[in-house]
């Protein structure tokens, strides 16, 4: 069996070449952990960053909220108001109610009152979280004369809940009229509150 003989000295190039082969490995392993640590560096920046952020509004969002409370405490009988004129739904059944309110005082007949499309008369399936009043259109038929009429849409105008013509089809003569109506109004979304998650950037 023969035996390998181990050199009993190494010459230089050989320490060289050692000496470079390890420098390279360990500069190689030094860049990537290096790259690693400082890409963790910056995404935990960026989450500080945005903490602090929320910590700040939410801050703001405390203060104001203790100035909102108060002055919905000092609204008092405007509050039932303020919700008439900007439900949180469409509220079909207290629309019916007014139109049968604003026709009686002005002298017409109410023949019919219909949600228009495919909206639901309780207002709930098409509510979209959004910072801006949802329209809401319904169908109205009303009959009479046309003094009569005319007291009608001036009631519309001025009804305490915001009422827009958008068609009208009539028939008839000024002794008696039958008119088709389509109206808009509005109605305010309740506020999400909802978390959300915000992309790093």
């Amino acid at each position: 069996m023969a035996l390998v003989k181990v050199p009993q000295k190494l010459n230089l190039p050989t320490l060289i070449g050692a000496g470079l082969l390890i420098t390279i490995v360990v500069g190689l392993t030094a860049l990537f952990w290096g790259r690693s640590l400082i890409g963790h560096l910056l995404t935990n920046n960026k989450i500080l960053s945005k903490k602090r952020q929320a910590e700040q509004q939410l801050s703001k969002n405390i203060q104001a909220l203790s100035s909102l409370s108060d002055d919905y405490n000092n609204l008092g009988d405007n509050h039932d108001r303020i919700l008439d004129a900007l439900p949180t739904t469409s509220d079909f059944p207290s629309i019916v109610s007014m139109m049968e309110n604003l026709s009686k005082n002005a002298g017409v007949s109410l023949l019919s009152v219909t949600p228009a499309d495919t909206q639901s008369a309780s207002g709930t399936t098409n509510v979209i979280a959004k910072t801006g009043p949802t329209s809401y259109l319904f169908n109205a038929t009303i009959s009479g004369s046309y003094d009569s009429f005319k007291s009608f849409l001036q009631d519309v105008e001025l009804s305490s809940r915001p009422l827009s013509i958008t068609t009208m089809k009539i028939n008839g003569n000024s002794a008696l009229l039958s008119i088709d109506l389509t109206i808009k109004t509005y109605y305010q979304a309740p506020y999400s509150l909802t978390p959300k998650t915000v992309p790093l950037q």
